[in-house]
């Protein structure tokens, strides 16, 4: 009972935390990327952002909260959720966070997202385009936590622990209906200050899947 009890006090406090890197969004949003990358196929991420709109400027920042590694479609289990991190971050983290990003524009497009209650037709003259900023830290740790919103079970997630550094800038307008993409430009603003070294192999020793435990922050650089 009490290990029970100190794991749902850890899960509450580690979600307060994620909250408050959010004050005043407009918005959070949860959105479903499914990714091949091989040897592994059907990788399923849930990521989490929020936004925040500059009505003078006409700019929309979005700031990455989370990601889930949830598997596989055939396989949710912890150990496929790791392969399929190894397989979409670490053989290729360009792709990846281009995934990410390509991810959260798509359900920026979606009509019932609050993030973008409006967008200036295309070729209206003056301003007539909306920029887009997607944000993510340059510093990140992983966390294995019992999930209960959707599936009672162990989850794997990737939560930043830094400022955000690594920039996706668009340039959007809305042409017959359609969103459509400008300009689309990747900078950074500066490297990494977290100095751990991200873990190779998970569960830390002595954890195992089914219980508690998050790493140290550890840097991910922004890779253009």
């Amino acid at each position: 009972m009490v290990v029970i009890c100190l794991v749902f006090l850890l899960a509450i406090f580690s979600s307060k935390a994620q909250d408050d890197i959010c004050p005043g969004a407009v918005a959070e949003r949860e959105t479903y990327l499914l990714v091949d990358c091989p040897p592994f196929h059907n990788c399923i991420l849930r990521i989490y952002y929020c936004c925040f709109f500059d009505e003078t400027n006409q700019e929309l920042t979005v700031r990455i909260k989370q990601i889930h590694f949830l598997g596989q479609t055939d396989d949710r289990s912890s150990r496929a959720a790791w392969n399929c991190y190894l397989a979409c971050y670490r053989y290729n983290e360009e792709k990846f966070w281009d995934d990410v990003a390509s991810g959260i524009v798509k359900d920026l497009k979606r009509y019932d997202n609050p993030c973008l209650p409006f967008v200036p037709e295309c070729g209206g003259g003056g301003n007539a385009f909306i920029i887009v900023k997607i944000t993510r830290s340059t510093c990140w740790y992983f966390e294995n936590f019992w999930f209960t919103k959707y599936e009672d079970q162990w989850l794997l997630g990737m939560k930043p622990c830094g400022v955000e550094k690594c920039f996706w800038e668009y340039k959007i307008c809305k042409r017959g209906g359609d969103v459509e993409i400008l300009e689309k430009l990747k900078y950074a603003t500066a490297p990494p200050e977290c100095n751990w070294e991200e873990p190779t192999e998970l569960p830390p020793p002595g954890k195992t899947w089914e219980e508690y435990w998050r790493t140290d922050c550890f840097p991910k650089p922004c890779v253009f």
